[in-house]
């Protein structure tokens, strides 16, 4: 009858072992799919993730960092969280994390600046956890930053500048592109009326293709372009006057500014060319009749002298004239005298 009882007893006690490793089993599969779960929201986040040990050191980045910090993963890990801090923020973020260490509370809306890798501080919003282990004991920080809503509104203010100069840049009515290595790798439609071409025959093209081979008497267009051009680069700006050619050959006289560009992918010089043709008629017209005024002025002086000298030479003949007439009254005045006294 024991032995009976037994193995009741022991076949109860594998059954429930056996529903126990069932129950385990299920549960390790839900644990292990939501660690996938935890590591595809870690990995995917647009937010920065990270942990860090009791000591402040980083021990787990998700890749979000590079965009917030400039940093890969690899270059943080084991450092101490303490060093992306911006310096005039860590004695602040010190003081929260003791408070944090004592309280258990979380850490979150706080706005803090980070050192970014290119030396910029982007202000971030922070949240951080307090890591425990089974008696409560602290064993590390969690924490969790993004952008904040400046850095959307900065975004913004970016994208409304772009499309400012994006539409200043085609409807401007002077020819405005953009060269590197010397040769025109974009250009807005005035561009293209001006110098009475398609895109194509002026994108990927050098400027001195739409120069004469001289520039007047100053020198070859070549040379010249060349040294306007490279004290552009060296930071200096150009501002002349110039003989372009348009594709059909016929010369124009322009208004051109050099200046340097630099962007993330290298430098570049923006060139504004102004067709100044109607102006130059216009001060060559005015030109013409100062000269002419200024021949009219002469033959009016050269008359003038004339007349002068006659008015001159009248004047001298009147003067002899008056002074032989008051000799002639002095000696009748003489001859009255003595008549008189013969009386």
């Amino acid at each position: 009858m024991q032995e009976s009882n037994s193995k009741e007893q022991l076949l109860a006690e594998i059954e429930r072992l056996k529903s126990l490793q069932l129950k385990l089993e299920a549960a390790e599969r839900v644990i292990q799919h939501q660690d996938q779960l935890i590591r595809s929201i870690h990995e995917s986040s647009q937010d920065w993730i990270w942990f860090a040990d009791k000591d402040g050191l980083i021990t787990q980045s998700n890749w979000a960092v590079k965009g917030l910090l400039g940093y890969e993963v690899d270059e943080i890990l084991g450092k101490p969280y303490s060093h992306l801090i911006y310096s005039e923020n860590e004695p602040e973020i010190r003081k929260e994390a003791e408070i944090l260490i004592s309280s258990r509370k979380d850490w979150k809306d706080r706005m803090f600046r980070w050192k970014h890798k290119d030396g910029s501080t982007p202000l971030l919003e922070c949240r951080a956890n307090a890591i425990t282990n089974e008696d409560e004991t602290f064993i590390g920080f969690s924490g969790m930053n993004h952008y904040t809503s400046e850095r959307v509104r900065i975004k913004e203010d970016q994208n409304g500048s772009e499309e400012k100069y994006r539409s200043l840049f085609t409807s401007a009515n002077d020819a405005i592109f953009l060269m590197q290595d010397y040769v025109f790798i974009s250009c807005n439609p005035k561009t293209l009326e001006m110098f009475d071409c398609e895109e194509h025959e002026i994108v990927g093209h050098s400027p001195m293709e739409f120069s004469p081979e001289s520039q007047s008497k100053n020198g070859l267009s070549s040379e010249m372009a060349m040294a306007k051009m490279k004290a552009a680069l060296d930071g200096k700006p150009q501002f002349f006057e110039w003989v372009h050619q348009k594709k059909n050959g016929v010369l124009f006289n322009a208004e051109v500014s050099l200046n340097k560009m630099v962007f993330a992918n290298g430098e570049y010089i923006q060139a504004i060319v102004r067709d100044i043709t109607e102006r130059k008629e216009a001060e060559n017209k005015i030109q013409i009749y100062q000269l002419h005024l200024e021949e009219l002025v002469r033959e009016r002086t050269r008359e003038l002298e004339t007349k002068n000298d006659d008015l001159e030479r009248y004047n001298r003949l009147f003067e002899g004239r008056e002074f032989r007439i008051k000799e002639l009254r002095d000696k009748v005045k003489e001859l009255e005298k003595q008549l008189s006294y013969r009386l």
